[in-house]
């Protein structure tokens, strides 16, 4: 199938219900990064209702998800292979157990039953510690200089193509250095054995750490899941998504790539 758009976590909330008229020939698509967003996000009564919702719509939809967790995406674009951890094998029998029941209670009741409590409990610390991993990994303040000359020169550094090329390699080389201790394998062979797919990514998390670090701005709790979303948006796809904030960065990178859901919605209707 011909993938074109690919739903965050914010649009398939946004969707609700219309997401059922989606049919699977539109080719949309969202990711198990959406699914366990919505998941770790039952806290409550309250909460299980409103983020039960959306995980339905999907299930009674044409949306694909890809189901590859978000580390390995970045894994295989370096071509290191490693093994899914059993955990993430747990993540489809707990989103059965959230569509069965029909109140919290009844939730927690399922997952203790079906022995899931530890997975459910390992997909909130997953969230819990890839924030304070993504807050920890941002590049430090910039001292020198005032704040309105640090923003001339963030300006000067993304103003232009060229200038974004420029970017994107110092991106690709950052994040290959990161995979260095955790494959054991030379910076020169990742760096050779990189296929591109994820550059947008790659880009956009750049952007973002020196628009924070030249503004002295700090990291929003959810920033650095919002970005991974980008790890499943494939070359030639759209991503659909309301978060203003997160269109804004997006198409900066590259202009009209990020849409919201109206707009979404007219484009497969037209």
């Amino acid at each position: 199938m011909n993938l074109q758009y690919y739903l965050d976590t914010n649009a398939v909330q946004s969707l609700g219900k219309r997401l059922e008229g989606i049919p699977v020939n539109k080719g949309v698509y969202t990711s198990i990064l959406t699914c366990m967003e919505l998941l770790k996000r039952m806290e409550d009564e309250d909460s299980y209702k409103k983020k039960r919702g959306p995980l339905l719509h999907l299930k009674n939809s044409g949306v694909q998800i890809d189901s590859l967790p978000a580390p390995f995406v970045i894994w295989e674009s370096f071509r290191i292979r490693k093994e899914i951890p059993p955990i993430f094998d747990s993540f489809e029998a707990i989103v059965a157990v959230a569509l069965e029941s029909n109140s919290y209670e009844m939730f927690m009741l399922l997952l203790r039953k079906n022995n899931l409590v530890e997975a459910f409990d390992g997909l909130k610390l997953i969230f819990q510690k890839g924030n304070e991993r993504f807050k920890a990994g941002l590049t430090q303040f910039n001292e020198g200089g005032d704040l309105a000359t640090n923003r001339n020169i963030f300006k000067e550094r993304w103003e232009g193509d060229d200038n974004r090329k420029k970017r994107l390699y110092e991106a690709i080389k950052y994040f290959a250095v990161k995979q260095v201790e955790s494959c054991n394998q030379p910076l020169v062979n990742l760096l050779m054995n990189y296929n591109h797919s994820i550059d947008l990514y790659m880009l956009t998390c750049y952007y973002y750490d020196e628009m924070k670090n030249y503004g002295r701005e700090f990291a929003a709790d959810n920033d650095g899941f919002d970005l991974q979303h980008l790890l499943y948006v494939r070359r030639g796809c759209k991503l659909v998504t309301d978060d203003k904030g997160f269109q804004k960065y997006v198409n900066k990178m590259v202009d009209g790539l990020a849409i919201g859901t109206e707009q979404f919605l007219k484009e497969i209707n037209a």
